[in-house]
């Protein structure tokens, strides 16, 4: 099941072939800062779409994201690709995406693939919202 842009205003859910596998992501504003929170699952079957919802909201001027990462269990290259393909968008335009509360395996994923060196990466979601300038 698809949902058509714009019916869930900040919330994406798109569910594949197979039951059960799908694609939540969720939007609100603290201040200038977007927080995106994932689903459980950043993988290949998904990615395409998270690039997707990541990219519009950069796009609509949501330059400054902060992606919490505290549902994720399972993060594949596809998944990091949607987020290095985010973050390179929103410097671009003179912004930035932080990450945040990441478990421990996810984590993990960032530190061997040397990806905590591209994104700065926070342990709870207060500390990365502030992290970024005022104004």
């Amino acid at each position: 099941m698809v949902f058509p842009r714009g019916l869930l205003r900040g919330m994406i859910y798109v569910e594949e072939k197979n039951p059960g596998v799908g694609l939540m992501m969720e939007s609100r504003t603290i201040g200038d800062v977007t927080v995106v929170t994932t689903g459980s699952e950043l993988n290949v079957t998904v990615a395409p779409r998270a690039r997707q919802f990541l990219e519009d909201l950069v796009s609509g001027g949501a330059v400054q994201l902060v992606v919490d990462l505290s549902p994720l269990a399972f993060i594949d290259s596809a998944g990091l690709g949607s987020l290095i393909s985010a973050v390179k968008t929103a410097r671009t335009r003179g912004g930035d995406v932080r990450l945040c509360c990441a478990r421990p395996q996810v984590q993990t994923i960032f530190e061997l693939t040397r990806l905590s060196e591209v994104f700065q990466m926070f342990a709870d979601l207060d500390t990365a919202v502030e992290s970024f300038p005022r104004g």
